[in-house]
């Protein structure tokens, strides 16, 4: 947390350590809302042990006093799409809920209404079948998939941006 006032002269305040790789932050109403992906602290032997898999979710900080921030919850992301593990990129708010971007597993929808306990209530994903003409067959050599790679394709979900009711992702289709 950096003390701006100054743009010339920025001041470090705190420091938040997250459970997760931290990707992507929102702060609103006194709250951060930190999108984690991959990596466990928790979970790591070593620097490059990233505990894959473990550090997945969302982590929301009460900053009303910036510089003293102080944990609220940490909430593992649920349901597995992807080949091995869960890969949280982003995080955006609309009302009382935020909007995870989850790789393979889409969009997770979590009502915050008590920060202290998020509890997911939709997920959305990006299916293609395979009479789109964007359609690409995966390979089943090279990865393996719980999805029927014949009949289906998902997208990568990377980023979420929400304003007037809408949620626009960035989705990457193989």
């Amino acid at each position: 947390v950096y003390d701006i006032s100054d743009l010339m002269a920025p001041q470090k305040c705190a420091e938040i350590n997250t459970d997760g790789a931290a990707q992507g932050c929102v702060v609103r109403d006194g709250l951060l809302y930190v999108s984690t992906e991959l990596s466990s602290r928790n979970t790591a032997k070593s620097v490059w042990d990233y505990g894959t898999g473990t550090g997945n979710g969302l982590e929301i900080f009460d900053v009303s006093d910036p510089c003293n921030p102080r944990l609220l919850s940490v909430t593992k992301v649920d349901g597995r799409n992807n080949l091995q593990n869960y890969d949280v990129w982003d995080v955006a708010l609309s009302g009382d809920y935020a909007i995870l971007s989850d790789g393979y597993n889409g969009i997770l929808v979590y009502d915050v209404t008590n920060p202290s306990a998020p509890v997911c209530v939709r997920r959305l994903e990006y299916v293609m079948d395979a009479s789109d003409a964007r359609f690409t067959k995966w390979d089943p050599n090279v990865k393996t998939y719980q999805w029927n790679t014949d009949e289906t394709d998902r997208g990568v979900v990377f980023h979420t941006a929400v304003r007037n009711g809408k949620a626009y992702a960035v989705v990457r289709q193989h």
